[in-house]
């Protein structure tokens, strides 16, 4: 299929993003043939133990593809003017809508977007959202796809009102993620199944948008379920345990926080002379079906606080429990 947006004679198509969810999509998209005129992003922040300003990942895309965009801190009345008319960055030709967008795609953009700017683009803005609304709205709804141990879920467009995930749904469909993934899958798998399927939903069913015949589904709001924000002190589990259950949620957590905020535990550890409580990360684990002994969590690299990553022989040899 191929856009009505790739030339900058159309009113522009604007996509906001701000995350590696927001890429897959982008690429996806690009894939079908639907290419954003301009991305709204947010403003670089500081990261790493030095706080050094860095770009977020929709950001240096944009820039790799030559692509305008904007960055937005707040959006207020100056991001809301320049929205209006967003076909100046692209040398739109000023006709009767002075560069006014025709439509808004939005992808893990890590903000509320007001109910006014929602109104700017003529056919207001789709959000692809990797969960089967009303379920799992949010922000975390593929983490908790795979804390819940849930191998099925779905993809959904909606196109977006004032609440959260509330909008009428524009295409749903369902997803058989054992069907498609080792299962339990990792957070970066899922974001990536998910942004694919968001693409295609979005293309199959974008000209029938266009033109009326397509026809908005409301959400049962009766149904709507709801996903927390992750905290750092989530990705914190025992690596200690045989209980076979809490060795299953210690999988989940590993994979479904795999990109932020990762999974750790505590040691204590004899440092010069000195007891300490030192922070292990888990860097990689696997999930073993053995028929005799049963299912188990094997972690198999760790990086122990201020040293390198090791495998998990050599750290358990490192602490005296080998």
């Amino acid at each position: 299929m191929t856009s009505p947006y790739q030339s900058p004679t159309h009113s522009p198509l604007v996509f906001f993003g701000s995350s590696l969810m927001s890429v897959k999509v982008l690429n996806a998209l690009r894939n079908y043939g639907i290419n954003a005129d301009v991305i709204v992003t947010i403003p670089d922040k500081p990261q790493g133990r030095k706080l050094i300003l860095t770009p977020n990942p929709t950001k240096i895309w944009a820039l790799e593809h030559n692509i305008p965009h904007l960055e937005f801190a707040k959006l207020n009345d100056e991001a809301y003017e320049k929205l209006q008319s967003v076909g100046n960055l692209i040398n739109q030709p000023q006709g009767g809508d002075g560069g006014k967008p025709k439509l808004f795609i939005v992808a893990s953009y890590g903000k509320i977007i007001p109910e006014r700017f929602l109104e700017i683009p003529e056919f207001g803005a789709l959000n692809v959202h990797p969960s089967k609304l009303p379920e799992l709205r949010g922000a975390a709804p593929l983490q908790t796809t795979i804390l819940q141990d849930k191998n099925k879920t779905a993809v959904t467009i909606i196109k977006m009102d004032k609440e959260m995930d509330h909008g009428a749904i524009f295409a749903q469909r369902d997803v058989d993620i054992a069907e498609i993934a080792n299962w339990p899958t990792t957070y970066s798998e899922l974001e990536l199944i998910t942004a694919n399927i968001g693409a295609q939903l979005i293309t199959e069913n974008l000209d029938s948008y266009i033109s009326g015949e397509l026809k908005l589904q409301e959400q049962d709001h009766d149904l709507a379920t709801f996903t927390g924000k992750t905290l750092k002190e989530d990705g914190l589990i025992d690596p200690w345990t045989t209980d076979a259950e809490k060795q299953r949620k210690n999988i989940l957590k590993i994979r479904a926080y795999e990109e932020w905020p990762g999974t750790y535990f505590f040691v204590d550890k004899k440092i010069k002379g000195e007891d300490k409580k030192i922070r292990v990360i888990v860097k990689e684990a696997e999930w073993l079906e053995n028929e005799d002994a049963g299912h188990q969590l094997k972690i198999t690299k760790v990086v122990p606080e201020g040293g390198k990553e090791m495998s998990w022989n050599s750290f358990l040899q490192s602490i005296g429990r080998g």
